[in-house]
């Protein structure tokens, strides 16, 4: 069971939901707008703190996690769940590519443990934005060359 500090629920948990939630309409090609974006990763971390607290085996979270978010834009955006799950799919992909590599990066080029950044939110936190800032960028490059192409 992990407990995730609220500091780090509110600055890496939400940017980090939003970034999935967007990241995976922007998979889906469903209309959305910001305010459903950001409610939606408020919703998503949220849920995060509780599924968190449930004392299940390690990976059983990721994929609760994947259903819950499935769930949620399902519902908020009135899309199928068999169409949304790939979607949520893929960003949870995406998010554990850029998290490897935003994690060994930094920790390498800091000589990090990751013990340390576990200890420290801040620290947490300050290594987990890359990979929320990657996630975004993935979906702006997603819609660029969408509508490029369409041209």
């Amino acid at each position: 069971m992990y407990k995730l500090p609220i500091i780090s629920a509110v600055l890496q948990g939400i940017p980090e939901s939003t970034a999935l939630v967007f990241l995976s309409m922007v998979l889906l090609k469903a209309k959305f707008n910001w305010k459903t974006v950001l409610l939606l990763g408020i919703i998503q971390t949220t849920g995060a703190l509780f599924i968190r607290l449930l004392p299940f085996a390690f990976g059983v979270h990721t994929v609760l996690l994947m259903l819950f978010l499935s769930f949620i834009i399902s519902y908020a955006i009135k899309y199928d769940m068999i169409k949304v799950i790939p979607a949520a799919l893929g960003s949870g992909i995406f998010l554990i590519v850029y998290e490897f590599i935003a994690f060994k990066f930094l920790m390498y080029q800091f000589n990090i443990s990751l013990e340390t950044v576990i200890e420290s939110p801040i620290l947490r936190i300050a290594i987990a934005t890359p990979q929320t800032i990657l996630l975004f960028l993935t979906g702006f490059i997603i819609l660029f060359m969408r509508r490029h192409k369409t041209k």
